[in-house]
């Protein structure tokens, strides 16, 4: 029964598009929607694109090849967003690395995924490790960046399938070292099919990017949603209590969805139960993971 019938899960999807493709595909369709908010500030689809498409240019400029890694370290900001899609687009994997982890963990992932370049903003470089790749300031080198043709990059030309990377991204390296895993177009392209099917996304939903881009969880935030036309809603970094003032962040931006980690959600249904922090009506479906999800506080 768990091996054949609980495990029959089979779906068809399509295997041998590119993950940025089915951003493109809605870039194409609804250039002006909203795709990305934080902190006050917003990119259409048509604006995501484009500059996701400058990185991946100057990205190519230097010589980056199918399979290559590229690091990105960037504080939660719409540059994070666009530095993560445009690698994609440059037929790299991204390798992301949390800034507020310490400098000897990063230090190990940078040696140990071997990048070709390093994303990251000008704030940030003091506190990364003297090692490192060539380094790209996703702020300051904005202007070099901008002069870059804004198209699409042809996957053809680069060679570029779904068998090629996508990303690495590194346990947590309780057991001992973290280790990188490395995902591919074709493995994100099944999990991204199942997740939209799961979640039901439209173009009308509202996604709450609340887990650290180090996160795996991360992944299926940010790619169904921007794979159906909704809005990828960034949680600001002082975000991170269930009280009033997520409340308040929920309806101001109308999030419909929201994917929260096990402990967070355990937190927020404890102040519901005592008549704090109640969540707005817009809010459709909370997913949850990481962690076992008692029963009793459902």
């Amino acid at each position: 029964q768990q091996l054949a019938s609980f495990n029959d899960t089979a779906a068809p999807y399509p295997h041998d598009q590119l993950i940025h493709q089915l951003f493109e595909a809605q870039a194409a369709m609804q250039p002006d929607a909203i795709a990305l908010v934080y902190a006050g500030q917003q990119l259409t689809y048509d604006q995501l694109n484009r500059r996701a498409n400058q990185l991946a240019h100057h990205l190519l400029a230097l010589g980056v090849q199918p399979d290559d890694r590229v690091a990105i370290c960037a504080e939660r900001s719409l540059d994070m967003i666009v530095g993560l899609i445009g690698i994609l687009k440059a037929g790299a994997a991204y390798v992301p690395l949390d800034p507020s982890y310490p400098s000897d963990r990063l230090a190990y992932m940078l040696g140990d995924s071997a990048p070709v370049a390093l994303l990251t903003q000008a704030a940030l470089v003091a506190g990364l490790p003297a090692l490192t790749p060539p380094v790209i300031l996703l702020d300051a080198d904005g202007a070099a960046i901008g002069q870059q043709a804004d198209s699409n990059p042809d996957p053809a030309l680069q060679g570029l399938t779904s068998r090629h990377l996508a990303y690495v991204i590194y346990t947590s390296g309780s057991t001992g070292m973290p280790k990188g895993v490395a995902v591919e177009h074709g493995n994100l392209l099944n999990l991204l099919h199942s997740h939209r099917s799961i979640t039901a996304l439209t173009g009308e939903d509202r996604y709450l990017q609340f887990a650290s881009f180090s996160f795996d969880a991360s992944v299926c935030e940010i790619f169904p949603t921007l794979a159906s036309g909704a809005v990828l809603v960034v949680r600001p970094a002082d975000l991170i209590a269930p009280d009033q003032a997520f409340i308040t962040f929920l309806c101001k931006h109308g999030v419909t969805v929201a994917d929260l980690p096990t402990a967070f959600w355990r937190q927020w249904t404890q102040e519901v139960k005592n008549a704090r922090a109640l969540p707005p009506a817009h809010v459709r479906l909370v997913v949850v993971g990481g962690e076992k999800a008692e029963r009793r506080h459902l």
